[in-house]
């Protein structure tokens, strides 16, 4: 669902699963949290935390688009993926995954080891 909904935008933008992990996710909200320009979007990290704190999730899955259809993380994304672990650690919020969105297709900064 949230993966149609972003391929077909033409801006950036970026989403959030808020989860939880007992013993399996359980898909909690996601919310559009940022919408940018065409090539980039900024994001304060508080605000991409601030509905997961709210509903007292334990994890969470960060997703995004790359409106050119080519899903290939950018190094701002491994950055951006890298800060956004290393906050959701200090507040107790696994960062599961950060998937970047493309024309059909998408790449998981987890599965390339990229910000974690």
């Amino acid at each position: 669902m949230i993966s149609r909904k972003l391929q077909a935008r033409q801006k950036e933008a970026h989403g959030r699963r808020d989860c939880s992990s007992i013993a399996t996710i359980m898909v909690l909200a996601a919310p559009t949290i940022y919408q940018g320009i065409v090539y980039s979007t900024s994001f304060r990290v508080g605000e991409l935390f601030r509905e997961a704190v709210r509903h007292n999730a334990t994890a969470l899955i960060l997703v995004h688009n790359h409106p050119s259809g080519d899903p290939t993380p950018s190094p701002e994304d491994a950055q951006a993926t890298r800060t956004l672990a290393e906050a959701g650690k200090m507040m107790d919020i696994e960062v599961l995954d950060h998937l970047v969105i493309g024309r059909g297709k998408y790449v998981s900064l987890k599965e390339r080891r990229l910000g974690f």
